[in-house]
Formats: C-alpha cells, sequence, structure tokens
C-alpha cells in the first residue's frame, strides 16, 4: 500500500532503513500522509478513507474520518492470548466478538462506500477504502451466511482453502453491488478501481516456494475509465503504476510509468526484499 499511495518503490522513499529493521512505522506513517493524497488535495478533493480493520463509523463534513476503534483484527488476537483473555468480550478479543466485529466492519465499510456518492460531503471526492476480506478471519460463508470459525487454530490446506473461496464468493459479491450502487447514485461517471493488495499465499503442501511466490504478487485488479479506451491498460502494469496512469490520463501530468516489477519481502523485515523474475 506505501508503493501504492506514492506511486515509488519501497527502496526508493529514502528512509535509510537497514535490511535487519523490523520496524513497519515508516511505512505506515507513508499510508497515511502519501503522494496521492497531497496531490488530489491540491486539487481541491476530499480525501475519504474507510478501513475495515479501523471500523470508520461516519465521515465528517471536512472529508476525515470518525473512527469506533484502532484496534484491528491481529491485535485483537493477540490480545486474546494475554493474560486479559478473562477481559475479552469487554473489549471485543473474544472468539465470538472478533468474528462479530469481523463481520460488522467489513459489512459497514462496504455499506459506507455505497453511501459516498449520496453523502453530504459536498465538492470532488477522493475515496480509499481497504477492506480486509477475503483475508481471514473466515466469517462469511458464500452467501453471507455467519461462518465460526478459531482464527488462532490451524486448519489443514485444504479445509483453508474452501472457507478463502466461500468467503471470497460472498466479498465479490459484495463488490459488485457496492459498485451498481456507487454508478446508479452518481451524478458523473466516477473512476472506479477494484485491486487486490497482494495475491493469496498458498500452502507449501500445495505449491513449490517459486510458484508461490509468484502467486502471492500477483494481484487483481479492474478499472472502469470513463471516456478512455481500454487500451491504455496492460496486463503487466503494476500497483506502483495505478495512480500515475490514472493522474497520467485525467489530470495531464506527466508521471509516466516506472518499470512493472514486484518483490517479495520476508514477513520480519520490510525492508529486505527480492525482485521476482
Amino acid at each position: 500500500l506505501s508503493s501504492l499511495l506514492n506511486m515509488e518503490y519501497v527502496d526508493k522513499f529514502g528512509l535509510n532503513m537497514e535490511e535487519t529493521s523490523t520496524d513497519f512505522d515508516p511505512l505506515v506513517d507513508l499510508i497515511g500522509e502519501n503522494r496521492v493524497k497531497q496531490f488530489v488535495r491540491s486539487l481541491g478533493y476530499k480525501y475519504i478513507t474507510l478501513s475495515s480493520d479501523a471500523l470508520v463509523v461516519g465521515v465528517k463534513d471536512t472529508g476525515e474520518d470518525i473512527i469506533e476503534s484502532n484496534l484491528d483484527t491481529f491485535m485483537r488476537q493477540a490480545l486474546k492470548t494475554t493474560i486479559l483473555r478473562p477481559f475479552g468480550g469487554r473489549y471485543k478479543f473474544k472468539e465470538d466478538k472478533i468474528n462479530e466485529w469481523a463481520r460488522r466492519s467489513v459489512l459497514k465499510t462496504f455499506d459506507d462506500l455505497a453511501k459516498v456518492p449520496t453523502s453530504n460531503i459536498e465538492g470532488p471526492k477522493f475515496v480509499f477504502a481497504h477492506i480486509m476480506s477475503p483475508h481471514g478471519p473466515y466469517v462469511f460463508g458464500p452467501n453471507g451466511e455467519e461462518v465460526k470459525t478459531d482464527f488462532t487454530k490451524t486448519t489443514d490446506h485444504k479445509e483453508d482453502m474452501k472457507l478463502f473461496l466461500d468467503q471470497s464468493v460472498f466479498v465479490s459479491k459484495k463488490i459488485s453491488e457496492t459498485i451498481d450502487r456507487i454508478l446508479e447514485n452518481s451524478k458523473k461517471p466516477p473512476v472506479i478501481i477494484v485491486q487486490s493488495d497482494h495475491g493469496t499465499w498458498l500452502d507449501p503442501q500445495i505449491v513449490g516456494a517459486d510458484l508461490r511466490e509468484n502467486i502471492r504478487s500477483r494481484n487483481f485488479s479492474a478499472y472502469y475509465l470513463p471516456g478512455k479506451d481500454n487500451k491504455i491498460l496492460s496486463n503487466d502494469l503494476t500497483m506502483v503504476n495505478t495512480f500515475r496512469l490514472i493522474f497520467d490520463q485525467y489530470f495531464g501530468t506527466k508521471l509516466g510509468f516506472l518499470e512493472n516489477k514486484s518483490y517479495v519481502y520476508d514477513g520480519r523485515f520490510p525492508y529486505r526484499f527480492v525482485e521476482i523474475k
């Protein structure tokens, strides 16, 4: 996400971080205050962020988010294993509360996103929505029915794949419904981009290490670009070039494309990455 929203590869950020560093904070900061945000705001756009991990419960007239909680799914999972577990119901990190929170936050984020065209926020809007599903925890069946799973227990790869695919089916339906609502209620045809920030991480029992990393780097991208020919898109376009394309096409910038590359990094060391050929 830091590369997507800053239109640059991480090694070009000038962070001067050692490869052995485990500090993600500089990258998180670059997601919060990013080049895309700065550019659209300079043009008079309201920059609105919706995130199922933050559970945005509303948007101020300024376009700033009203956030209910900053405890994301993984923090809740971690807290559940501590001495605080007996009190987890109140703070939503008991198992049933985590699943309930995950379902509610995902559904509300979709609903908030669909309502943006009819909101009371005046002027042009840039909306960035980050929805964790179909990433775990797996709490939706293919038709949105409740699924009760223990996110901390290891499942075999077949069970994990079924849970992932069922949740993916439902999330795909919600994406289609949300886009239909946005198009129906927008006064002008909006630019819409649907992307996964990475591909799935298959079990090593299914594929070898090289193919596993290759699949991980193949994210899904779909573009709705009113007034533009789809020939401007290429199948090898990587996310670092997403907004370079959009801004060049709609605002006449001359950003151009960076070379399309994909990298993987060690999950512990965010600055130790290897290019996938």
